[in-house]
């Protein structure tokens, strides 16, 4: 049979047929390459996000997979609990990277600052300018503070501070804040009270008699406190004798003034996660949060300066409330195994910045030790150390549902083991989602380069009849006909394919190295189902990212290449004559 013997043949024909019309090759080949050049970097950002977002649910705290007793996650009982031995069978499991115990319980943390302040007496409030609250004037322990101090000690009306000894009279040893009064810039703290009240506080045994009978008297006459801290808090200006009714800062106050200390408490409910830093770093990222001072320190110590049983790290939101920073030293109680709450004092190590409230102002995090110390949490039994918490994380995200069910086998059954889209289902189902879309979008892509390659090769055809009426008539098969089309679809995706994929694997690169900047709209980034996602968008590289739209661009191409082929080996050679002129 004509051309049976020569293999080569129809590869020839089917080259040099494609570019008859250079122009429209040229035009269907780049559009081809444009849809995979897009689709392949397209993946590999869709990848990237998916990546930060398992990595984020898994590294910020959840691990791969957790073990738990099995009424834990329901009923988050202090008595419900797992013994810490098993961490040394956890371990052996293949595919287990690291186990990380954890013991949480829930308390009250709380600081106090002492303001070293000087205090003034007014006849009345009438002449202050006050700019947030309101002086009624019928609260005797009520005062007015300075806008600047206000600010430093995060006071605001309705807040109390705690006189600092307190007076020999005990008149007002809490006194109340009822406005914040607008002056100049003042290098102390001042406080505004009624001089009735400022004789009573600044009373001895000895003048305790009747303070109140004698108005007039010297203010001289009492004693006066040195500020606890050391601070002198400054001598007013001359000018505060001026009389300008306007401006509180000038306001002749009279002589009732002295110095004192105050005391103002902060507190906040927390969660507390109890730890134990070797192995948790190597499971969470938690350590690669802290934006000042340092991590938990890895060892039990107790009779060191920088002891670990009294180290914590919080929030930074959370040492915002508290008015903190590293190196002061908080108050907390906690829940205890005896279902009743101790209370310890800790220095802080380390402030964390997450991005995620929940974490930054309502956690705090210790040493796992103060979690088995008797005289504090005390979970442990006899010389069993029990925990709440196992959190794994293994080698690979992918493989957890099978470590989850081999762990399974070899537990009791009082204990449960979760994978991660267990306890996170609404994250789960959204990345499942947005897998499907993106394998639309990127079918979407290809489909309409596809169609174009179509509409090349029909036109191809139409033009061609005439030529493929000559062939079968001196012997050409249809088969060999529509072959002859389909291959030159072939050379037209594998060109197709060496250009888009070089353009989309240069674009991607950039996008792994520089990715997309959304810091101008998205400065601290954004939280999605509790999860952190960078300002900066980068794609990742995968073998599938690249195969997979190669793949679905030669599956295209070929499907519908098919009409034009079966078009063409469905021309007979008499009609193609009578068409053609």
């Amino acid at each position: 049979m004509l051309f049976s013997g020569n293999k080569l043949l129809i590869l020839k024909m089917a080259w040099r047929n494609l570019w008859r019309h250079k122009r429209r090759t040229a035009i269907t080949l780049f559009a081809m390459a444009i849809g995979l050049a897009f689709s392949i970097p397209t993946i590999g950002l869709m990848d990237g996000m998916y990546k930060q977002m398992v990595d984020g649910i898994t590294k910020m705290h959840l691990g791969d997979l957790q073990i738990h007793q099995k009424d834990y996650p329901e009923e988050k009982g202090i008595r419900q609990v797992v013994p810490y031995k098993l961490i040394s069978e956890i371990d052996k499991y293949e595919g287990v990277k690291a186990v990380a115990p954890r013991i949480y319980s829930g308390g009250m943390i709380s600081s106090s600052k002492k303001i070293g302040s000087r205090i003034r007496g007014v006849d009345n409030f009438d002449q202050v300018k006050i700019v947030s609250g309101k002086m009624d004037g019928k609260n005797r322990c009520q005062v007015a503070v300075d806008e600047d101090t206000a600010a430093k000690y995060k006071l605001k009306p309705g807040n109390e501070l705690i006189l600092s000894p307190l007076p020999v009279t005990q008149a007002c040893e809490k006194i109340i804040i009822g406005g914040i009064f607008k002056g100049r810039k003042l290098n102390y703290s001042l406080i505004l009270m009624l001089k009735k009240e400022v004789r009573l506080i600044f009373a001895s045994k000895e003048d305790v008699g009747d303070p109140l009978a004698e108005e007039g008297d010297d203010i001289d006459n009492f004693k006066k406190l040195e500020d606890v801290n050391g601070e002198e808090p400054g001598e007013p200006s001359v000018n505060d004798s001026d009389s300008n009714p306007e401006d509180s800062s000038k306001l002749k106050l009279g002589a009732d003034q002295g110095k004192y200390t105050f005391v103002r408490n902060y507190s906040q409910p927390v969660g507390v996660s109890a730890v134990e830093p070797a192995r948790e770093i190597k499971v969470s990222n938690m350590y690669k949060s802290i934006i000042r001072g340092k991590y938990l320190s890895t060892k039990w110590l107790t009779n060191t300066p920088e002891s670990v049983k009294t180290q914590i790290i919080i929030g930074n939101k959370l040492a915002a409330l508290l008015n903190v920073k590293v190196g002061d030293i908080v108050g907390m109680d906690a829940v205890t195994m005896a279902n009743y709450p101790l209370d310890r004092l800790f220095k802080i190590k380390g402030i964390f910045k997450t991005g995620l409230d929940r974490l930054d102002r309502n956690v705090v995090y210790i040493h796992i030790g103060n979690g088995w110390d008797l005289q504090f949490i005390g979970l442990r039994n006899k010389e069993n150390k029990m925990v709440h918490e196992f959190a794994v994380s293994l080698h690979k995200h992918g493989d957890n549902s099978m470590v989850a069910a081999h762990i399974r086998q070899d537990l009791d059954e009082n204990l449960i083991v979760r994978i991660w889209q267990n306890i996170e289902p609404a994250m789960a189902s959204i990345v499942a989602t947005s897998n499907v879309m993106t394998n639309l979008i990127l079918a979407i892509i290809l489909i309409i380069a596809g169609f174009g390659t179509m509409n090349t090769m029909l036109m191809s055809v139409m033009e061609r009849i005439k030529e493929f009426g000559v062939l079968k008539s001196i012997g050409m098969k249809p088969w060999f006909v529509a072959t002859l089309i389909l291959i030159e679809t072939v050379f037209l995706t594998l060109g197709a394919i060496l250009l888009g994929s070089s353009l989309g694997l240069l674009f991607q690169s950039w996008l792994i190295d520089h990715g997309i900047d959304l810091n101008a709209l998205l400065p601290d980034g954004f939280t999605f189902q509790g999860v952190v996602i960078e300002p900066v968008w980068r794609a990742i590289f995968t073998w599938n990212g690249l195969l997979i739209p190669i793949y679905m661009l030669i599956f295209v191409s070929v499907v519908v290449a098919l009409w034009p082929a079966l078009r063409a080996a469905r021309v007979k050679p008499v009609e193609a004559f009578r068409k053609q002129k």
